[in-house]
Order: C-alpha cells, then structure tokens, then sequence
C-alpha cells in the first residue's frame, strides 16, 4: 500500500479565532488587517507630530509567578497591541479589537488595578477610529 503525500499547497492554516488574518505591513506581522491599519495610522499621526513615539506588543504582568502547595503557577501577563506617547507627553495602552471580548475585559480590570496608563479599545467603523476606554 502506498500513501501519496499531499502537496504543501493543500495544507492550510487553522482558522484565526474572530475571522482575524495575519497581515504584514513594513516587515512585521500582525495579527490582524485592522491591527496593521492602526498601526499606519500611528506611523502616519507620529510624521505629523501628534504622536511622539510607539512601541509594538508592549507586555504587562498582571500577576506574577507563584508556588502554593508545591505547585507553580505561572505568570499571568497581558500583551497588548502598542504603547503610544502622545506629543503632550500622554502615555496610553492600545488594543485593537472588532469586539470587547470576555478576556479582554477580565484583563482590562486586571491591568486598571495595577498600572496607570489607561487602556483603550480601539476599533475601526466607517467614520474611522472609535476608542473604548
């Protein structure tokens, strides 16, 4: 019995949770269109002088690493999408979502309690950005 192997072009990526698809834009891989629309947006509002600096997936420890009853519990941490310096020297903490998801905003009750930069929602509509704060 011979099994025939099946070409490369037929094997197929799992589908993204949400319907999201993997984008790249300027050598980086996003993890969806909008997230990669957004951050032209920053490139475009940072040559204009409205954002002074961003950063990609800044990471936040939302609770450490632990050992209870000779067990270790890693850390929690959420990755948000970018950190952005605003010219007045605002500081803010960007996600952007289609939806408010049930992690989301576990996590975005979680990272309240413990950071000071605000976390904003922002999804694209029509009109243009929206921001959930």
């Amino acid at each position: 019995m011979t099994i025939a192997a099946r070409p490369v072009s037929h094997i197929h990526q799992p589908r993204q949770k949400y319907s999201a698809r993997r984008t790249e834009v300027d050598g980086i891989t996003f993890a969806s269109k909008m997230e990669a629309a957004y951050y032209l947006e920053l490139c475009r509002l940072r040559d204009a002088g409205d954002v002074r600096s961003f950063v990609l997936q800044p990471a936040f420890v939302l609770q450490p690493t632990f050992r209870k009853n000779g067990t270790l519990y890693r850390a929690i941490t959420y990755v948000a999408d970018f950190g952005v310096v605003w010219k007045d020297g605002r500081k803010t903490v960007v996600d952007v979502k289609g939806m408010k998801t049930p992690v989301f905003a576990l996590k975005q009750k979680l990272y309240t309690r413990l950071y000071d930069e605000p976390l904003v929602l922002v999804t694209k509509t029509k009109g243009g950005w929206k921001e959930w704060v």
